[in-house]
């Protein structure tokens, strides 16, 4: 049997027991770092499958990472399993019906990103014992992506520093290697402490949080024309000083997003704002306090690694879609805005641009072969993979689980990642990863994760992996 049947045949033969356990985790959503039910479920199919689990990496009660085998190469898979807040919603349902109201949900499908994650590393597992091969096959369990930065604080940990090679997968409209480039993504909180006062009576004794705000806000509004063309702020207030206009605010406090398209910018660009937000506490008379949180590196895909996953990619071959999913979709499809199919990425269908926004407009599932285009973009999005790229050859692929022209995090995405389109699209990610890893395994010789080092050491050119938030910042709990 040839490795591609190997795998596909491994994952197919267990599909019930995967799309059992990504449905489980579907049905109890949690948010980040809370993941509790979500992680042990991942745990123990794992341990079943012959892995020895470390629970609790990190500071993260559940993070966790799988391992079998042993000696190099050591090749590390990604897995997701946190929900998104509010997003709760009742299975293929077409009309906004949520299961619980303000609930969470799975809006960005990592009910199945984990769980066909995990499908592939124990496919690879098995493939391992068969064909008697040496090396070490690594599952990690990354909680609190959406919002959290798990996988930093697993960087900064060091739990990536001995792979050869690292992957991941996301649900998406599509199916391609990923070859985009994403920004990365830090955010910090400020927070202003004044004097209250009345402010009609008594205004000069007061001493305004609110101002200070004001001040930081237009302080860094003008810097807008003095940063990287690519950069990009947000801030929203957390506190805008309380609802008595009466009353001199003794406390108000902002969070910005810093994002850039290279981690040195983004970090340079929050020292900037720490400037102005010390800037307005001595303008105002008030003190500051700067709160670090979450925060991505830009993300690097490996070529030589997503040009092996492009060609896995286009072993396995497409999705096959039944009329139920068809129908399904097309009634997603009627609930979604006219233009839904307009910011679709169309580069990596092998299709010129009117081709495939034709395509996307006559088609509601995504049936097309993959492809890997050997064309690096840039994408304004971030994720926690970034952090991974910067320790770690790294390589991910987008996989079609739901109806073309979804947007991510929107209770349609939640509708589907419960459904057989979502369910068929994880299977297929399963085996595009668990077919790339199988070949990493079979070139004895290493050449692959040769290039792969040598690409990786000129993007990172002589630096080293820095995390965007300072060693005393702990995961929430």
């Amino acid at each position: 049997m040839n490795t591609r049947d190997f795998i596909v045949n491994d994952i197919e033969n267990s599909r019930d027991t995967y799309i059992g356990v990504s449905c489980r985790i579907w049905d109890h959503p949690e948010l980040a770092f809370h993941e509790d039910k979500s992680s042990a479920l991942l745990q123990d199919m794992l341990k079943n499958a012959g892995f020895t689990v470390k629970a609790g990496v990190a500071d993260m009660t559940t993070a966790f990472v799988a391992e079998y085998g042993s000696g190099s190469p050591v090749i590390g898979i990604m897995g997701e399993f946190d929900a998104l807040p509010g997003m709760s919603q009742r299975s293929e349902s077409v009309e906004r019906e949520p299961l619980v109201e303000n609930g969470p949900g799975h809006a960005c499908g990592h009910n199945l990103l984990g769980t066909g994650s995990a499908a592939a590393a124990i496919a690879v597992r098995h493939y391992i014992e068969s064909n008697s091969l040496k090396g070490t096959i690594r599952f990690y369990g990354c909680p609190a992506e959406e919002g959290g930065s798990g996988k930093a604080y697993m960087a900064r940990a060091g739990l990536f520093h001995d792979l050869d090679a690292a992957f991941s997968w996301h649900p998406s409209r599509y199916l391609s290697p990923w070859m985009v480039r994403m920004n990365a993504c830090i955010s910090a909180e400020f927070w202003f402490e004044g004097i209250a006062a009345h402010a009609a009576s008594a205004p000069w004794m007061g001493r305004s949080a609110l101002d200070a705000c004001e001040i930081m806000n237009i302080g860094m509004n003008y810097m807008r024309e003095h940063i990287p063309e690519h950069a990009k702020l947000h801030y929203a207030y957390l506190n805008a000083g309380g609802t008595a206009p009466n009353i001199v605010p003794e406390s108000a406090g902002l969070r910005y997003i810093f994002r850039a398209s290279n981690v040195e910018d983004a970090l340079d660009i929050r020292s900037r704002a720490e400037d102005a937000a010390k800037g307005a506490a001595l303008i105002t008379g008030t003190k500051v306090t700067i709160k670090y949180s979450e925060g991505y590196a830009d993300y690097m895909p490996n070529i030589p690694l997503t040009k092996l996953m492009g060609k896995a990619v286009e072993e396995v071959g497409p999705i096959a879609y039944d009329e139920k999913d068809y129908e399904l979709a097309r009634k997603i499809r009627a609930s979604l805005p006219e233009n839904c199919t307009n910011n679709i990425m169309w580069q990596y269908t092998g299709l010129n641009e009117s081709e495939a926004r034709e395509y996307f407009k006559t088609h509601v599932l995504y049936d097309r072969p993959g492809k890997f285009i050997d064309t690096v973009c840039n994408a304004p999005a971030s994720s926690d993979m970034g952090d991974v790229s910067h320790c770690v050859p790294t390589a991910q692929v987008e996989v079609p689980c739901y109806t073309i022209g979804t947007p991510n995090h929107t209770w349609q995405m939640t509708a589907q990642t419960r459904s057989t389109i979502g369910q068929k699209g994880m299977l297929e990610a399963a085996k595009c990863i668990g077919l790339c890893v199988a070949k990493l395994f079979e070139d004895t010789d290493g050449e692959i994760l040769k290039s792969a080092r040598q690409e990786f050491d000129t993007q990172m050119q002589g630096r080293s992996y820095v995390c965007t938030f300072p060693d005393t910042l702990m995961p929430p709990r």
